[in-house]
C-alpha cells in the first residue's frame, strides 16, 4: 500500500509580516489560518475527508473515520497522511504527480478576526471546522501540497515540494498533540447573610424605630432597595 503526504494548509510564519505569506489570496483581501484554528477538529470524532477535487458525490481516497487518512497541525501547518486504495492506487499515483500536486480545503469558519494591514482587509480565521482536503491543480493557501511518500518518489521530488517534505517530516518528528481544555473552575459561593440571624440580634437591642433602621442599615446597606426581602 503506498501513502501520500502534504499540507492542506500552511500558518503565517512568525515575525514574517508579509500580508501573503501562507495566505489564501483574493483580489481586495487576505485570508490567514491561526495555527490553533483546528483544535476542535483534531479532538474531535468528526470524519474528515481526503478527495480528489471538491466534487462531493465521489468515493474518498481516505478517510479519518477508518485510520486512512491521518491529521495534525505542526509548525508549518495542518499536516496529513493518508493510504491510498488499492482500488485505483496507481492512477492516483499517476493523478497526484502529474495534476494534483496542490492541496485545497473546505471549512466552515467558526470565529474570524478582522483586521487591516498597508490598507488592505486581512482576516485571520481564529476556528473552524475542517470538512475535507482536496488533492487540486491549485491551492487554496500559498504553501500547501500533496506528494507520494515511499522512498523512490521522494528522490524525484521537484524543489517545491521536497521543501515541504523536509519540513513535513521535522513536523512530524516534535508534534506534539494538543492538551485538552481544562474545565473551567467554579466561582467560590457567595455568602450571603441570614436575615433571620441579623434580625434577631438586633430585635434585643431595640429601644426604638430609629435604632432599628439604623441597625438594618448597618446590616444591608442605607438603600431600602437592596434590602433582602423577608416573609
Amino acid at each position: 500500500m503506498r501513502t501520500v503526504r502534504g499540507y492542506g494548509t500552511r500558518f503565517p510564519t512568525p515575525g514574517s509580516g508579509a500580508l501573503c505569506d501562507h495566505a489564501w489570496i483574493d483580489d481586495d483581501h487576505y485570508e490567514h489560518i491561526d495555527p490553533k484554528a483546528f483544535d476542535g477538529t483534531l479532538t474531535s470524532s468528526a470524519v474528515t475527508l481526503l478527495l480528489d477535487g471538491h466534487a462531493s458525490d465521489q468515493v474518498p481516497i481516505a478517510r479519518t473515520g477508518d485510520g486512512t487518512l491521518r491529521l495534525w497541525c505542526d509548525a508549518f501547518g495542518l499536516a496529513f497522511e493518508a493510504d491510498l486504495p488499492s482500488r485505483d492506487e496507481w492512477s492516483m499515483c499517476r493523478t497526484i504527480a502529474r495534476e494534483r500536486s496542490f492541496c485545497s480545503v473546505k471549512i466552515d469558519v467558526l470565529d474570524v478576526k478582522h483586521c487591516t494591514r498597508n490598507g488592505k482587509p486581512d482576516q485571520r480565521i481564529m476556528r473552524a471546522k475542517l470538512l475535507h482536503i482536496a488533492c487540486t491543480s491549485k491551492p487554496a493557501y500559498l504553501g500547501c501540497g500533496v506528494w507520494l511518500a515511499s522512498s523512490a518518489d521522494l528522490k524525484a521530488l521537484p524543489s517545491r515540494l521536497y521543501s515541504l517534505n523536509a519540513m513535513w517530516e521535522e513536523g512530524r518528528a516534535n508534534y506534539r498533540a494538543p492538551s485538552a481544555t481544562p474545565a473551567p473552575s467554579r466561582p467560590p459561593a457567595r455568602r450571603v447573610p441570614n436575615v433571620a440571624a441579623v434580625l434577631a440580634t438586633i430585635y434585643p437591642n431595640m429601644p426604638d424605630g430609629a435604632r432599628h433602621i439604623m441597625a438594618v442599615n448597618r446590616a444591608f446597606g442605607s438603600d431600602p432597595r437592596k434590602w433582602p426581602l423577608t416573609k
